[in-house]
């Protein structure tokens, strides 16, 4: 495995590309061949991450911190929120639309960061992940379903995008108070200390 860093300099730039070459001396008879498992650009951020959706601008997550915007940015969901935007999980994808007919116990929505590197951190450093959250009665019959979740993950291995591994986890029916913002906070792990460290929140939901 190799790491290049892109840190500034005249590299970085909007046209940036990149070639691959291989220089040798052979024969016509030799034979030669590479073989690239996989390739990856990334562009990392750096501590501290501070986030409560009040600077973004409409109603999907910033990209600039997030790599996904099916989560609904609005101030009008939230009771009593602690800053002026809230990112909300409401079952509906990034255009609006219902997910098609998800079944009782299915994702409904998710939210991910883009990737930190933590090589250069310990656990002497103390890295902790903090976070609001709040339940809300939706719906016509404003029913709480034992499978409504929410969870958070962790990605565990940097060559594997989807090694993500649940950290936490809260049910609705042990979230307590509808008019309050719960917090959670966690140290994180040193399995976690890696070159390519992403968070992400899914909800599941339900669909009687």
């Amino acid at each position: 495995k190799v790491n290049i860093p892109i840190i500034g300099g005249r590299l970085r730039h909007s046209f940036f590309s990149f070639r691959i070459i291989n220089k040798g001396t052979y024969l016509n008879s030799d034979s030669l061949s590479f073989a690239i498992a996989a390739l990856k650009l990334t562009a990392k951020r750096n501590l501290p991450l501070f986030e409560d959706f009040s600077d973004t601008k409409g109603v999907y997550p910033n990209p600039e911190q997030w790599v996904d915007n099916k989560v609904f940015i609005n101030n009008n969901f939230p009771k009593n929120q602690p800053s002026k935007n809230v990112a909300t999980f409401d079952g509906l994808d990034e255009n609006g639309n219902a997910y098609s007919k998800f079944p009782t116990k299915a994702v409904a929505d998710m939210l991910t960061s883009k990737g930190f590197d933590f090589t250069s951190y310990s656990l002497d450093d103390s890295i902790y992940f903090s976070f609001y959250y709040q339940y809300q009665l939706q719906g016509t019959t404003g029913q709480i379903y034992p499978t409504d979740s929410l969870y958070l993950e962790f990605k565990s291995n940097p060559n594997d995008k989807d090694s993500f591994e649940i950290v936490w986890q809260k049910s609705a029916l042990d979230t307590l108070g509808y008019d309050t913002f719960n917090r959670v906070l966690m140290a994180v792990p040193a399995k976690f200390f890696h070159d390519d460290f992403q968070f992400r929140f899914k909800n599941i939901g339900s669909n009687p």
